[in-house]
């Protein structure tokens, strides 16, 4: 802005249509410094005057706008006289202007703006006529209106700044924006903390490489290089973040370009939702999926299986049975045992791994309720905190049917009270499943291959099934049947 001579031409006859020049040149501006300083530069081009300045209020300390600069205006001897005699002493009309003279034939002239403040105006040789003192009146009034208007606006405008960041700290997303140079000129209260600093003033002015997630600024950068260049926005991509904690998180971000009124690209408004339990929970939800896959795959396979057993098992004791009734029932609890491990495992949250516990004492007490002899007997129960896959755990379950029917039938037929212990274990670096009973004892010339029973043979077949062995039978005291074979994919757990 260029400043007025030094030395102006006196010229006290100013014509009444450059005062009407100089009353439309007053509130060009929205912006309340421009505005005073467009005002006071016309005051002294028009009047001939060498510097002025303008005062809110009557705080003479320091003026709102001054010409020349208020370092310079402030050490001239006639400015300085002028700030000793202000314009409001007792006894003087404040509404009227008032003038006095310094060093060097510099006059000040005080005029008030009615409700804001006051203008002073330094001229030199001759002071201001006592008519154009008088015209400047009406023109102050309008520039004291217009300095209000200002200020009105400027408040409007802070209030509608502090709403904007209430909305952008209410809004559950991160905000932030950059310059050309992707230095970050705002953001939000939740992008901040983000980035680890206390508040978004924080933030102002750095780079990426600056902040906790320096290892990922040269991508962000060609992201963001990517969007000022081609002035292209970039919607709702997935990005990994660095989070304070050290811990990473997943956001869906947008980038759009930000134009000037020219419709250059300024710079860039970012936006990012947090995501990251989204992203989780559709990540478990894949997995259980493929789980579930894997699992059809193998529920049919080993349904196809457990059918095949089923039609031999008909067969074997259709040869062996001469009661049919009793042939029924048996073959209907060795179908009803393994239709129990598929009930548990659709039942579990794991449905690729059955709680043999659990399924066991159901199991157990199943059997229990289903011979004649299973109300005089009493079961125990030792089960070590396991997870057995289904390939395991279908042919256990036979066992665990034939050993303990076995126990029930010939253990106590003459309808003795007894305990019967079944217990599942680790042995060694293999499992054991273990029933004892306190029954009858077994003859001295008993073997499970002499015998040739159908349930001491399937327990055979079945443990071959699991790459195991059937022990050599114990006959007592406890009568014991076991079978060890490989743990594979079972797995112990802690309980609680």
């Amino acid at each position: 802005m260029r400043e007025p001579p030094a030395h102006p031409t006196p010229r006290d006859d100013v014509p009444l249509e450059v005062l009407y020049e100089l009353a439309l040149s007053i509130g060009n501006s929205l912006d309340l410094k421009e505005n005073l300083e467009q005002s006071l530069l016309a005051y002294l081009r028009t009047l001939n005057c060498y510097g002025g300045a303008v005062f809110s209020g009557r705080a003479l300390s320091d003026p709102l706008v001054s010409i020349p600069r208020p370092r310079t205006i402030a050490s001239h001897r006639g400015y300085q006289v002028a700030m000793e005699n202000p314009g409001w002493r007792p006894g003087r009309d404040p509404t009227l202007p008032c003038q006095g003279q310094g060093p060097a034939g510099f006059h000040h002239h005080w005029f008030p703006l009615e409700g804001f403040g006051w203008l002073l105006l330094l001229r030199s040789p001759a002071p201001l006529e006592e008519h154009l003192q008088k015209a400047l009146l009406e023109i102050n009034g309008k520039l004291a209106r217009s300095a209000w208007g200002c200020r009105d606006n400027a408040a409007h405008l802070w209030e509608s700044r502090q709403l904007l960041f209430n909305v952008l700290d209410t809004i559950p997303a991160r905000v932030f924006w950059k310059d050309r140079l992707l230095r970050y000129s705002g953001c939000n209260t939740a992008f901040a903390k983000d980035a680890g600093c206390s508040s978004p003033r924080d933030l102002a002015g750095r780079d990426d490489t600056s902040l906790g997630w320096a290892e990922r600024a040269e991508q962000y950068r060609r992201d963001d290089e990517a969007v000022l260049a081609s002035g292209v926005p970039r919607l709702r991509y997935e990005e990994e973040h660095q989070l304070p904690d050290g811990t990473t998180g997943w956001f869906r971000t947008s980038k759009i370009p930000l134009r000037d009124e020219a419709g250059e690209v300024i710079g860039l408004l970012g936006v990012s939702e947090d995501i990251t339990r989204e992203k989780r929970a559709r990540e478990r939800l894949q997995n259980q999926l493929r789980e579930r896959e894997t699992l059809l795959a193998e529920v049919h396979h080993r349904v196809f299986n457990s059918l095949s057993v089923i039609a031999s098992l008909l067969r074997l004791q259709a040869q062996e049975e001469a009661d049919p009734a009793r042939a029924f029932a048996a073959m209907q609890l060795r179908i009803e045992t393994m239709a129990m491990v598929y009930q548990h495992l659709y039942c579990m949250d794991d449905h690729a791994a059955l709680d043999m516990d659990v399924y066991i004492r159901e199991a157990a007490e199943k059997i229990r309720i289903t011979h004649p002899q299973g109300a005089r007997v009493r079961f125990r129960l030792e089960i070590d905190p396991l997870a057995m896959g289904l390939d395991q755990a279908v042919p256990c379950a036979l066992i665990l049917n034939e050993l303990v029917s076995n126990a029930l039938i010939h253990g106590y037929n003459r309808g003795q009270e007894g305990e019967i212990l079944i217990r599942l274990a680790r042995w060694g670096d293999d499992l054991m499943l273990r029933v004892e009973n306190d029954g009858a004892f077994l003859p001295r010339e008993f073997s499970a291959q002499s015998q040739g029973r159908l349930g001491l043979t399937l327990v055979q077949i079945l443990a071959d099934q699991l790459e195991g062995e059937a022990l050599p039978p114990e006959p007592g005291p406890p009568v014991a049947f076991a079978v060890r074979f490989p743990r594979r994919g079972a797995s112990f757990y802690t309980n609680g």
